[in-house]
């Protein structure tokens, strides 16, 4: 689980200059949309305008929603490349949908906004790891050891979801036609937002979860694999301002039908977890 170091004016420039590449793409930016939301929000707490305290935990909640907000959106911009080339008219909509939604998903009556961002950040995530990576149905396309396969991208809002959200995925990749993977955001199994401690060692015992999707998916010939997203953020006290941890997990498993497989798709998602860790890194 990468650690992520970035303090205020970090977040601060990082939603800056989300901004001025998705203007520069000439993605419509609506006055009071989620991005500059949250970046003035994150400014109103480096400048003092809103005082953190350990236990207003509405208000970690509200903060740590916006860092989110401006380091997915940052990461979904940079995967866009250098300005200059046309985007397609889908990825014009999933953009400009990204930045619609609640400032928190608690908030959110409609999760649209949010899905779509997990898209993007699924498929940003794999450019980063060097794989070849498009939106298309079911929802994202990849090359994968040679061959193009679907990728369902699911967020799951709730425990109970799990399971549905994942038949769900299997149901789109059988649909698509190709070969898939199911990508999976669990950040409720993850999520923390109060003071306290990144729990990792207890990172199996809280997404034990995962292993029942992992029976479920692997029964399907057609899934090839999952890749499991999700985070936490943790806030601490002890210093002359408040700051917080942030942990960017994934987690990439691959269901083989022959040694061959397992061996060369494991060398696969390992090579692109690198390379992913390396540029998590060095955002």
């Amino acid at each position: 689980m990468p650690g992520i170091r970035i303090g205020a004016s970090g977040f601060i420039n990082a939603a800056e200059w989300t901004q001025r590449r998705l203007e520069a793409f000439a993605v419509a930016q609506p006055a009071g949309n989620r991005l500059m939301k949250a970046h003035a929000m994150i400014r109103d707490v480096n400048e003092r305008r809103i005082i953190l305290r350990a236990n207003d935990e509405r208000a970690l909640y509200c903060v740590t929603e916006a860092i989110w907000t401006v380091l997915e959106q940052y990461i979904v911009a940079r995967a866009l490349g250098a300005p200059g080339r046309v985007l397609h008219p889908i990825q014009f909509s999933k953009l400009e949908m990204m930045l619609s939604g609640a400032d928190t998903e608690d908030e959110d009556k409609n999760p649209l906004a949010r899905n779509t961002q997990f898209e993007l950040y699924a498929g940003a995530t794999l450019i980063m790891g060097d794989v070849r990576t498009r939106l298309a149905e079911p929802d994202l396309r990849a090359d994968y050891l040679g061959r193009e396969i679907s990728i369902a991208a699911k967020r799951v809002r709730s425990a109970k979801q799990l399971t549905k959200r994942a038949k769900d995925a299997v149901d789109q990749i059988t649909d698509s036609g190709l070969p898939g993977i199911a990508a999976l955001n669990v950040d409720l199994l993850l999520r923390k937002t109060g003071a306290g401690d990144l729990d990792t060692e207890q990172l199996a015992e809280r997404l034990a979860a995962i292993k029942e999707v992992d029976k479920l998916l692997s029964k399907h010939e057609e899934v090839l694999g999952s890749l499991i997203f999700a985070r936490d953020a943790v806030w601490k006290f002890s210093g002359d301002k408040p700051s917080v941890a942030l942990a960017s997990w994934h987690r990439f498993a691959v269901y083989p039908r022959t040694p061959e497989e397992k061996e060369r798709g494991e060398e696969f998602w390992r090579k692109a977890r690198e390379r992913i860790d390396a540029r998590m890194d060095n955002l």
